[in-house]
């Protein structure tokens, strides 16, 4: 923070501080599936808003992103007996843009989740390990999460661990699907060193000026 004055400073970590507050608004009101109040953290009126899950695809705009939480996970997760998903946050990495109105941010996340087999009709406990890769804006004088991007590491069978089956099998909804594929996915490989991790894909953000740079 070389060269800026106090109250810039300030403001600066006040804003990695209020986007650190969203980010866990967020994962707890997914954990609870809260689905309406998790599309409120998101940036109403700025363009561009979108949600990339890399294993399914990515949802644009906000109303593709409203199509994602209340739709499409909505629909996965109406019964929610014995289910759970949590995914915690740890190792922040945030970039608040010099101009002070987007921030960049990524987050690794041990996480574990309770999903129907397809081929046994039962519960099956699951890790659910990835990064969080987040663009922040500044929308009437609040910060909003503007894009999500989750890159897997791995979701595997808790009785079986990711070297075994890095990738386990579930059926999500065939309705209210993404827009187009995914522009990533690049999982933990037990025979490969060729995955994301090992590339630093997604990459922690670096310090920039404001978004126009390189988005």
């Amino acid at each position: 923070m070389a060269g800026k004055s106090l109250e810039e400073r300030i403001q600066r970590l006040e804003a990695v501080q209020e986007i650190q507050n969203v980010m866990g608004l967020y994962e707890s009101y997914h954990t609870a599936s809260m689905q309406e109040e998790t599309v409120a953290l998101f940036a109403q009126k700025t363009p561009g808003a979108k949600v990339e899950i890399d294993a399914f695809g990515v949802w644009e705009g906000i109303e593709g992103v409203r199509r994602f939480f209340v739709k499409f996970l909505g629909t996965y997760e109406k019964d929610l007996t014995g289910r759970i998903y949590q995914h915690d946050l740890t190792t922040p990495v945030i970039q608040v843009g010099e101009d002070g109105q987007s921030a960049k941010a990524l987050w690794s996340s041990p996480g574990l989740e309770t999903h129907w087999d397809p081929k046994t009709g039962k519960l099956k406990a699951m890790w659910a390990w990835g990064k969080y890769r987040m663009s922040f804006v500044k929308e009437d004088g609040k910060w909003k999460i503007w894009r999500m991007n989750w890159h897997t590491t791995f979701i595997t069978p808790y009785d079986k661990g990711w070297t075994e089956e890095p990738m386990g099998e579930w059926k999500m909804p065939d309705v209210y699907g993404p827009d187009r594929p995914s522009t990533h996915f690049n999982p933990y490989n037990p025979k490969s060193t060729d995955f994301g991790v090992h590339k630093l894909i997604p990459a922690p953000p670096m310090p920039y000026k404001t978004w126009d740079e390189d988005e």
